[in-house]
């Protein structure tokens, strides 16, 4: 599967956002600016898209960015936000998938969303074929461990 970023961004001159924001899948940067223009270009191995237009608005901004998009999944991202792992270090937005757990917080003056973080609160075990669930005990079991669980406890399988 294939992660784009979609950036609603204003008055950029150069591509340093993409550092900024720690981007490491490929990105279509909208950025309303006060001139019109498309630039594309490989960063780290990804394909970037700088759309620089004329228009104000954020929505038109977002829009513009999404028409062009064509990846399989699409994060839609002002230009504060930096993604984070769960120990609080930056980490490539690639890994921001369907089944990960994140949390959204940080926000700004104007309550903007700035920072999206994989959850610390989350365990996360590949591979695993022998558990079951007795939700009325409140028991969850691996192999021949048992974990006392709570109402709060998903468990998640072959993308269900």
């Amino acid at each position: 599967m294939k992660v784009q970023v979609l950036v609603a961004a204003m008055h950029q001159k150069d591509h340093e956002l993409l550092d900024k924001m720690n981007i490491q899948s490929d990105v279509i940067v909208g950025n309303q600016c006060d001139f019109n223009s498309v630039e594309e270009f490989e960063y780290k191995g990804f394909n970037a898209k700088y759309l620089n237009f004329i228009e104000r608005g954020v929505g038109l901004n977002r829009n513009n960015a999404l028409m062009r998009a064509n990846g399989d999944i699409c994060l839609i991202a002002d230009d504060d936000m930096e993604y984070m792992d769960k120990y609080g270090n930056y980490e490539s937005s690639s890994k921001f998938v369907p089944g990960k757990v994140i949390e959204l917080g940080g926000r700004d003056s104007d309550g903007y969303l700035t920072t999206v973080q994989i959850s610390d609160d989350v365990w996360e075990y590949e591979d695993v074929s022998r558990f079951s669930i007795d939700a009325e005990k409140g028991i969850f079991t691996i192999a021949d461990t048992k974990y006392s669980i709570q109402d709060k406890f998903y468990v998640f399988s072959n993308g269900e």
